[in-house]
């Protein structure tokens, strides 16, 4: 399942075997990102992937013709948010 990312996006990841928590490469012109690939908005950018960078910050890509990702490692896979503690 790839948790957020859905049409064109979702066929490009899966054709590759990347799912949500894989460790990435994203080229996009001259710039390059690396990351953990992380679960998308229902209501973010259809085009754009949601990275995890090592510093912490998480990032949004725009993916055009031009973007090449590659998969550098597998992840855990995302499990899904942990469910509400009780309350006191």
């Amino acid at each position: 399942m790839m948790f957020g990312y859905s049409g064109e996006l979702a066929k490009l990841l899966s054709g590759l075997s990347i799912k949500v928590g894989d460790l990435v490469r994203v080229e996009s012109g001259e710039r390059v990102y690396e990351g953990i690939l992380m679960p998308r908005t229902e209501l973010g950018d259809p085009t754009c992937l949601v990275l995890k960078l090592p510093n912490g910050y998480n990032i949004g890509v725009r993916v055009g013709r031009e973007t090449r990702i590659t998969k550098l490692g597998e992840g855990e896979g995302w499990k899904g948010l942990p469910p509400p503690s009780p309350p006191d």
